[in-house]
C-alpha cells in the first residue's frame, strides 16, 4: 500500500517478529502470487512481465527469507523498485485513458496525484531536518519501538536536553 500512497512513513519500525508461521501466510501468498504473475506475464505479456521482473530483481539484493536482527521492515529498500511501480501505473493509466478526452482526464488525475506525492515528500523531508525531529516522529508513530526511544534519548542528551533525555530513556 505504501507504494501507492506513501503515508505514514516510519524511519525505524523496530524489530517485528511474526508470532507464528500462520501470520506470515497472507503476506507470503501475496508475494508468491506476484512472482507467479510476473513469470506468467513474461510469457504472455512481456512488457508487464519485464516490469515485474525488474521490480523483483532490483528488490532482491536487499531482501531475504531469513530475518536479521534489525530492520525486519524497512521502507528504504523500496526506493528503487518504486520506479518500476510508477512506470507500471503510468503505462496503465495511458492504456486506460486511450482516447483524447480520457487521456486529458487521466493525465490531469495523474498530475493531481503527483502534486499530492510531492507534497507528502516535502512534509516527510521536514522530519529529516534534525535527528531529534526524526526520532520524535518515529517514537510518535511507533511508541513500542525501544530503539527509537533510546536513539531519541541519546540525541536529546547529546544536545544538552537532559530532562527530556531522561524521560525518553525511561520510556
Amino acid at each position: 500500500w505504501l507504494s501507492v500512497w506513501p503515508h505514514p512513513l516510519i524511519f525505524d519500525y523496530g524489530v517485528s517478529w511474526p508470532k507464528d508461521l500462520l501470520t506470515t501466510v497472507p503476506h507470503a501468498a501475496v508475494v508468491l502470487a506476484l512472482l507467479g504473475a510476473t513469470v506468467s506475464c513474461l510469457i504472455q505479456r512481456p512488457l508487464i512481465g519485464f516490469l515485474g521482473a525488474c521490480f523483483f530483481l532490483i528488490l532482491a539484493p536487499t531482501s531475504s527469507f531469513l530475518p536479521g536482527n534489525r530492520q525486519t521492515i524497512a521502507e528504504h529498500r523500496m526506493y528503487l523498485p518504486l520506479a518500476v511501480v510508477l512506470t507500471f501505473l503510468l503505462l496503465g493509466a495511458d492504456r486506460v485513458c486511450g482516447r483524447w478526452r480520457m487521456r486529458v482526464a487521466g493525465w490531469t488525475l495523474l498530475a493531481g496525484c503527483a502534486t499530492a506525492w510531492c507534497t507528502l515528500t516535502v512534509l516527510r523531508n521536514r522530519d529529516y531536518r534534525s535527528e531529534i525531529t526524526l526520532y520524535q516522529d518515529t517514537v510518535a508513530k511507533r511508541p513500542g519501538n525501544p530503539l527509537a526511544h533510546y536513539n531519541l534519548a541519546h540525541v536529546l542528551d547529546r544536545t544538552g536536553r537532559r530532562e527530556e533525555a531522561v524521560a525518553a530513556y525511561r520510556e
